[in-house]
């Protein structure tokens, strides 16, 4: 009997339980994202450039470098010339020399031959000397020196002061969304490039342990490091010449670290400075001015934003009914995928949709277990709720199901969709008061 009543209240439980279903549909749709620095509504077009505020220093030092160019090239008949005064004065001395020694050397020899063949065999055997003269140079037979030919040669500094293709850059990454790019009556949007800055490499090591046949030894791991930046900082400018926005980009002025592969052999690290370089300066500026991109669009574009968001539809499996659930489901979906292409009919649908859930949520009875709206059914709603009224712009309005939500206590995942969704809340309430 006893065995029955707990059978009996374990099915009714399940049948509570799995009255229905939440379905968390996973949504995807694009939205207008609204400037938190508008520009003035009279300006419709943009024109975008990149300076290069190192460029004079560039030009300097070419400049220099070419000016000591020619001036060698000038210099150059007269070393020439000099060299080749020096060679014939050089071989005159060391014919003069050579003759002067030769002629000693045939007086000593001459002399040396003179003398018994006894006095030579006793200072050769018993004296172990050896006086037969000998032909001695002290001046060395010069040869012909060509100075080299001047070759231009501009300083190492000047490699990595790299003078890009603006034109190609500016088409590829400045771009003013929600803005044509036309010369009338237009923004200018600049950026300009400070210069890429290094440290030099350092060879870092660390220690390790490894086992072989049993026995534990030190190893020795080599990597080089270095750090490097390629500040940057960005302009917007009026029509009339009168400054916008100005600032630099943080990012851009922080050092990052390159750090090659590691190895146990310090020398078999492949790192070659100037390749090395040469890429990281190409990198920095891909992803400083996709940096600077964003940061300009955040402020002041118009950016159609996607956005992946969480739809609940609540699906019966027994005796309840949730068509009105269904249908404001279906309504916000659609709403959704009109942000952008549709937005009268959009925000029609939304309200129909909030009504819809807003009714459905004074049937929740905390008190009743059995009731159609329960805890779970009213949490999803109030998400919804929130979600929809952010995109009428009705933000107290979403703060407050927010909250109601937030009292339904969530666990760690909801409370991490719940936060997020009030961060959009909070972002777009500064975004439309900034634009009214």
């Amino acid at each position: 009997m006893k065995f029955a009543r707990v059978l009996s209240a374990l099915v009714l439980t399940v049948s509570f339980t799995y009255g229905q279903k939440i379905d968390d549909f996973e949504t995807k749709f694009k939205y207008l994202r609204l400037p938190l620095k508008p520009i003035s509504k009279e300006i419709t077009n943009y024109q975008s450039s990149i300076e290069l505020a190192y460029i004079n220093k560039v030009n300097e030092l070419k400049a220099k470098a070419e000016q000591e160019f020619q001036k060698a090239q000038l210099e150059y008949p007269e070393k020439v010339a000099q060299a080749e005064e020096k060679y014939r004065t050089d071989s005159i001395s060391y014919e003069e020399h050579k003759r002067k020694a030769e002629e000693t050397y045939n007086k000593d020899i001459e002399e040396y031959n003179n003398r018994s063949i006894v006095a030579k065999l006793v200072e050769s055997k018993v004296l172990e000397q050896d006086n037969k003269p000998k032909l001695e140079l002290s001046h060395a037979k010069p040869f012909r020196q060509v100075p080299p030919k001047p070759e231009l040669s501009y300083p190492e500094e000047l490699k990595y002061l790299k003078v890009f293709d603006t034109t190609l850059l500016v088409t590829s990454y400045l771009i003013l969304d929600g803005y044509d790019k036309k010369p009338e009556n237009a923004i200018t949007y600049k950026v300009i490039f400070h210069g890429f800055d290094y440290k030099e490499p350092v060879l870092k090591t660390r220690l390790t342990k490894k086992t072989n046949n049993g026995q534990v030894y030190d190893v020795t791991i080599y990597h080089f490091e270095m750090l490097y930046r390629h500040p940057m900082s960005v302009k917007l400018i009026n029509p009339d010449g009168t400054s916008f926005l100005e600032c630099t980009i943080p990012q851009t002025n922080e050092y990052a670290i390159y750090k090659t592969d590691e190895s146990n052999n310090q020398y078999s690290l492949n790192f070659k400075k100037e390749d090395v370089l040469m890429a990281l300066i190409d990198k920095s500026v891909e992803v400083n001015l996709k940096l600077i991109n964003n940061h300009v669009n955040e402020q002041s574009g118009k950016s159609l934003i996607e956005r992946r968001s969480t739809l609940y539809n609540v699906i019966a499996k027994r005796n309840q009914n949730y068509d009105d659930l269904k249908q404001a489901f279906e309504f916000a979906l659609s709403a959704y995928n009109q942000l952008t292409s549709n937005k009268e009919s959009a925000l029609i649908s939304l309200e129909k949709a909030i009504a819809l859930w807003e009714k459905a949520l004074t049937e929740f009875d905390p008190d009743n277990k059995k009731c159609r709206i329960n805890k779970n059914v009213t949490q999803v709603l109030h998400f919804n709720c929130a979600e929809a009224y952010i995109w009428l712009n009705q933000f107290e309005k979403a703060d407050a199901h927010i909250t109601k939500y937030m009292s339904l206590q969530p666990n760690r995942r909801e409370l991490k969709l719940i936060t997020s969704l009030k961060d959009l809340a909070d972002d777009q309430r500064s975004r439309f008061k900034m634009n009214m």
